[in-house]
């Protein structure tokens, strides 16, 4: 399915890193990589929860909008629409008081912006794109891609207070096959801490490295169902330990067919 499908399309991405595509067909197929039977438990508890795995994995795309608050030098609010399309395709457009502000990653892994005044950039040269980029609506995609793909560890790091709330601390981290981690790039930018909640066992918070190793933190809140998957309308961004924007979704539609060229600016 193309959920799963799109995990690996990662694995295309890392061919930029240096050290990566260094390998050569003599070598040994690799050993799944390691998941904790702690970890494992937890997420399998997690995804019947909110919807099942197979509800999960009939999500291929979705369109959400509502409304948005940027924190800068003074907050900014308007409207916003996001498309995501599997686990790697995903884009954002801004309605502002200044204009339209867009932000997409295509099937290509192009990081693209488009700011108010209409010029697109390409941000590939200083921004690392996160790990399953389109789950920022859809948080519980990467636990069952992360469940299912052989190339995906999945580790317990215990239990933790998060807003008030007893949450497990998972982590996710992707193990591609090849030589060390080259300056410890893949270690850094493709992995994932998922904060679930002991008792409803959704997902409270997640924190991941984005942009120039700059750490973010999203919280989730007010979930509602979707075609029977639970998703969260609710969403909060810190960057760099600073409150970047929350977004307040009103709508969520899903499997609208959207194609890879919705997600080029």
């Amino acid at each position: 399915m193309r959920l799963i499908r799109s995990a690996f399309v990662l694995c295309v991405f890392l061919c930029t890193i240096p050290g990566w595509t260094q390998q050569t067909s003599t070598q040994p197929t690799p050993s799944p990589a390691h998941k904790d039977p702690q970890a494992v438990s937890i997420i399998s508890q997690a995804l019947p929860v909110v919807g099942g795995i197979q509800a999960i994995l009939a999500t291929t795309d979705y369109t959400a909008s509502g409304t948005v608050t940027y924190h800068q030098d003074q907050e900014v609010q308007g409207f916003i629409t996001l498309h995501g399309l599997g686990l790697g395709e995903f884009r954002e457009d801004s309605t502002l008081p200044t204009g339209v502000r867009s932000f997409s990653i295509n099937s290509n892994g192009a990081v693209l912006m488009k700011n108010e005044n209409g010029i697109a950039r390409n941000l590939n040269y200083k921004y690392q794109a996160p790990l399953m980029k389109s789950s920022l609506i859809i948080p519980c995609w990467q636990l069952a891609a992360a469940l299912n793909d052989p190339l995906f560890a999945v580790s317990y790091k215990g239990a933790t207070q998060i807003d008030g709330f007893t949450v497990y601390d998972i982590r996710i981290q992707l193990t591609p096959p090849g030589p060390p981690d080259p300056n410890g790039v893949i270690a850094e930018y493709f992995g994932a801490d998922f904060f679930i909640d002991a008792t409803s066992y959704q997902v409270r918070m997640t924190q991941d490295v984005v942009g120039q190793h700059f750490g973010r933190t999203i919280r989730y809140d007010n979930y509602k169902s979707v075609n029977g998957v639970l998703v969260p309308f609710s969403i909060d961004e810190d960057i760099d330990n600073q409150r970047t924007r929350e977004i307040q979704l009103n709508q969520i539609v899903i499997n609208t067919g959207l194609q890879d060229s919705d997600f080029d600016l």
